[in-house]
């Protein structure tokens, strides 16, 4: 199979790995992370703090209702990879590849009926997990079959408050709840080296005081976890 970019060109690379379709990890060899972004530059920057741990063979999986932040997430997350050109969620190509320190690819799945099987179609399960650099994929819940034994997923949504009675200032509307879920053995180191950046980038950013969680905290939107994958 071979996968077409946003340039036209055709890429192959031969027959995955029948070990890269064995299915999610077990709960065991999960790190569950839950924060909350007062803004879009917010969650661009939590994107970009996680870019700049990103390696070889990562699988970053965006999910969320339309609107949530999954492309502002995928900008910062490209950003701190050191993409330079413009991120655009790739709704109508399909596939978008950008090149940084490492190759990304950066698929969006919300147009497709049938995601496993015509994303498998153009190649797209070449690159779950990639022999290099790192696929981004919006929408992700709808990968079915092909999501890989590690990942990454970031799970996006409002506050359940924002849900359910109009914010009452302009700026709630941008608050978002992020479940990020470090899924698999491998991304173990990755998952603390993120959380010990976490509480000064969160300083940085954020211009208020963080609001209260709950005890103990429940996940965002009622999320699965990921050995319900």
């Amino acid at each position: 199979m071979s996968l077409t970019d946003r340039n036209g060109r055709r890429h192959g690379y031969g027959p995955p790995a029948a070990a890269a379709k064995a299915g999610p990890p077990s709960g065991s060899q999960t790190r569950v992370l839950r924060l909350r972004s007062n803004s879009a530059a917010m969650t661009r920057a939590i994107g970009h703090r996680l870019g700049e741990l990103a390696a070889d063979g990562w699988v970053v999986l965006l999910e969320g209702q339309l609107g949530a932040g999954k492309t502002a997430f995928a900008q910062g997350l490209l950003a701190g990879v050191g993409v330079k050109s413009q991120v655009t969620s790739p709704t109508f190509t399909l596939v978008n590849e950008y090149q940084g320190r490492l190759p990304v690819w950066h698929a969006d799945l919300y147009r497709l009926e049938d995601a496993p099987r015509e994303f498998a179609a153009i190649g797209g399960d070449e690159l779950l997990p990639p022999p290099i650099g790192l696929t981004v994929v919006e929408w992700a819940d709808r990968l079915g079959e092909l999501v890989p034994p590690e990942y990454i997923r970031i799970v996006l949504c409002q506050p359940p408050a924002l849900r359910t009675e109009s914010p009452t200032k302009p700026a709630a509307e941008n608050r978002r709840e992020l479940q990020i879920e470090f899924c698999g053995p491998g991304l173990g180191l990755a998952a603390a080296a993120f959380a010990a950046t976490l509480p000064s980038l969160l300083a940085a950013t954020a211009p208020a005081p963080p609001e209260p969680s709950p005890s103990p905290p429940a996940p965002p939107c009622g999320v699965r976890r990921c050995q319900d994958a």
